[in-house]
């Protein structure tokens, strides 16, 4: 489908963000799963201040140009470089209460 700009010139009411080069993740309130709904097995003390009554969307993200680097922290179980990578969780702007 072909985006008609002419239809779309105002975009007051529109939000918008930049597009993150991460991994996408849905937190459970226990877990972050991914899109097919593998585990990413995140450490302890990454996951402590996530909330356990709400669901969140979202992206986890090493930084700019550090794809394959998310990739492969996010997937090994308990990859001890989820600190040294600085991997963050970069939430939406939609939540959704449990």
């Amino acid at each position: 489908m072909v985006l008609d700009i002419g239809r779309c010139s105002d975009p007051t009411g529109w939000w918008m963000s930049e597009k993150l080069d991460g991994v996408r993740a849905y937190w459970n309130g226990k877990q972050f799963l991914s899109r097919n709904g593998n585990v990413y097995s995140a450490p302890a003390w990454f996951t402590k201040c996530l909330p356990t009554d709400m669901h969140l969307d979202g992206e986890l993200f090493c930084g700019r140009k550090m794809f394959q680097t998310t990739v492969s922290v996010c997937k090994t179980d308990s990859s001890k470089r989820w600190k040294d990578c600085n991997v963050v969780f970069m939430v939406g702007t939609e939540c959704r209460r449990c």
